[in-house]
């Protein structure tokens, strides 16, 4: 009997450490093991590693020691958005361009300029970063270039505003070309849908330059040298020139003629041997109405 009692308390004193590091094991297996996160809205994005965990357990039976890795799978759960996992890259902001050309600089497509829009400018070569390139792309308003900030912009719509719809046009204004078939399009009192009342004949009217005007409802010799007159079918019509003559003026590169309050529209309206001299027309300066010379 004491003999069992002996061997009982030595199998009692030997087991007691195995049963302590299989406990301590499983307490760390158990803080290894599979953890999640908070969600967020959006799909979200599951993420694998692995953790390789060391434990020491103990044979009772040889006295020996034995260290064991054990490796386990712990699952992480982000509120990244699956589309933009893995992505050191900000997409592009698709409001915009993918350009950095600020507004005003030179540009040949929309991808140059920060904003998205390179628009065109009257007269040869290359266009310009701009707020917008049509009507449509302003909250209110036209889109109209403007020579004196050099690139197109958002407008009220008001009379000599550019434009390329009447939606854009404040009131009863209409968006007309003023030049016939051809050249700019600018909010105006008339065109070819909403004519003048009688005795008042629809003429362009220039600003600072032919490119910045409107059509406007003009009574019969009430035009000024340099003022706007009609061109029919390439001819100048000096209705209301106080001249009486209309010289036209080409550019760009003959696609675009424009009729201008002159002294002459033809060598008989000048004394021999002298010529009418044609009108000039500069983009910057304006108009210079034809002479005799």
């Amino acid at each position: 009997m004491h003999l069992q009692l002996r061997s009982f308390a030595v199998l009692v004193v030997l087991s007691a450490p195995a049963c302590a590091l299989r406990d301590s094991a499983a307490a760390g297996d158990s803080s290894s093991g599979s953890e999640s996160g908070g969600t967020s809205g959006g799909a979200m994005t599951s993420l694998s590693g692995s953790t390789t965990t060391t434990g020491t357990t103990t044979d009772a039976t040889v006295g020996s020691t034995t260290t064991t890795a054990t490796t386990s799978t712990t699952e992480v759960t982000t509120g990244v958005d699956s589309s933009e996992s893995f992505s050191f890259i900000t997409a592009p902001d698709f409001d915009g361009g993918t350009g950095d050309g600020a507004n005003g600089e030179s540009c040949t497509d929309d991808g140059q300029c920060a904003s998205g829009y390179c628009h065109g400018v009257p007269g040869p070569g290359d266009g310009a970063c701009s707020e917008c390139l049509a009507d449509a792309d302003c909250d209110a308003g036209t889109c109209s270039f403007e020579f004196d900030v050099g690139y197109a912009i958002c407008t009220a719509g008001e009379l000599g505003d550019g434009c390329d719809s009447d939606k854009g046009c404040q009131g009863e204004l209409v968006c007309a070309r003023q030049f016939g078939d051809s050249g700019p399009q600018h909010c105006s009192e008339c065109g070819p849908e909403l004519p003048c009342v009688e005795g008042s004949s629809c003429a362009p009217v220039y600003g600072d330059t032919p490119f910045q005007g409107y059509l406007g409802c003009i009574l019969p010799g009430t035009v000024d040298l340099g003022g706007g007159c009609v061109v029919v079918d390439g001819v100048g019509d000096g209705a209301v020139c106080l001249s009486g003559a209309c010289g036209v003026a080409s550019v760009m590169m003959g696609n675009v003629l424009i009729g201008v309050c002159s002294e002459c529209d033809d060598a008989l309206d000048c004394a021999e041997p002298q010529l009418c001299l044609a009108p000039t027309v500069s983009f910057m300066d304006g108009t210079e109405p034809g002479v005799c010379g």
